[in-house]
């Protein structure tokens, strides 16, 4: 596989990305019994593991 079979492995692993990205994002939005600190902390979690 040359650079094609990279590009369309790359655009999978972005897509996948966002699915995750919108299951989490849905689940925190959906979540019973959160306070704002539980919910920024969360947040700020997500952010620390995509650097």
């Amino acid at each position: 596989m040359g650079d094609d079979g990279d590009e369309g492995t790359s655009w999978y692993m972005k897509a996948a990305g966002i699915a995750i990205d919108e299951e989490y994002y849905r689940k925190v939005a959906n979540a019973k019994d959160i306070y704002w600190r539980t919910y920024t902390s969360r947040q700020r979690e997500q952010c620390d593991f995509v650097r």
